[in-house]
């Protein structure tokens, strides 16, 4: 094995590994598995109630 991939694998293992796994244990740095506070939903608007009111959206 060469020196370059001993150095590419020691990186690799020996610091990303660990990292991803402590930062896996600590915690959710992006807030994925908190619980929704609220709702995205919007209700929707009243279309066009007559036939020049949908020939306008157009």
């Amino acid at each position: 094995m060469t020196r370059l991939r001993r150095g590419l694998l020691l990186v690799a293992y020996g610091l990303l590994v660990p990292v991803g796994v402590v930062v896996r244990l600590l915690g959710d740095p992006l807030g994925v598995r908190r619980p929704p506070t609220g709702t995205n939903w919007r209700p929707a608007r009243s279309g066009p109630a007559t036939l020049d009111g949908a020939r306008r959206l157009n």
